[in-house]
């Protein structure tokens, strides 16, 4: 349904839009997948290892708002899905993508939605961004911690598929919102020369 409410949008826009919009759902798939590389491995005692995805799926959301942000984020997943190595590792396929990484692959989807759909709704200020990528990162960390309950008690979850991801998770979302401020303010300077 996604993919035909899609391609339904990209029938109503000229050539040059279509374009436009096709080169940034590439680069924001490129961009997830070299994220994901950008990861440190907690060792063998934590399920999955901090990546810098996160980060880039909630910008990508506030940039392309809802429709196209969670598009974008679709399109990564199944790319994924289908073997290209984006994943973590240089990983892809069905195996790495329904292993313990899943809920958190799917909560890149839906944090999307919400991120893109608030984004669309408010001004960009620092402390609003920050408030959209903070959802965002819960939405993620909710997804993950669901997603570990196939492989782990309530409490090991929750203490190795959530704690450790919460430092990092306040500087993504500070990092995050800041690039997005330094980017509108960039575009703005752009379009008064």
């Amino acid at each position: 349904m996604l993919i035909f409410n899609g391609l339904s949008v990209l029938k109503r826009i000229n050539n040059q839009d279509k374009m436009l919009r096709i080169l940034q759902l590439i680069l924001g798939v490129v961009a997830l997948g070299f994220a994901a590389q950008i990861a440190i491995n907690l060792g063998s005692l934590y399920p999955v290892p901090i990546t810098a995805q996160s980060m880039v799926v909630l910008m990508i959301a506030h940039l392309y708002q809802w429709k196209w942000g969670s598009a974008c984020i679709f399109i990564y997943l199944l790319v994924g899905l289908l073997g290209l190595p984006v994943f973590s590792n240089f990983s892809g396929g069905w195996a790495a993508f329904s292993g313990k990484s899943m809920g958190f692959l799917l909560g890149f989807f839906f944090a999307a939605l919400v991120v893109g759909k608030m984004a669309e709704k408010q001004d960009v200020g620092f402390l609003k961004v920050s408030q959209q990528f903070f959802i965002g990162s819960l939405v993620i960390l909710l997804c993950g911690y669901l997603g570990l309950l196939r492989f782990l008690d309530v409490k090991t979850a929750f203490i190795k598929g959530v704690v450790p991801f919460l430092p990092g998770m306040i500087i993504k979302v500070f990092v995050g919102a800041l690039l997005i401020i330094i980017m509108q303010r960039f575009r703005c300077l752009m379009k008064q020369s």
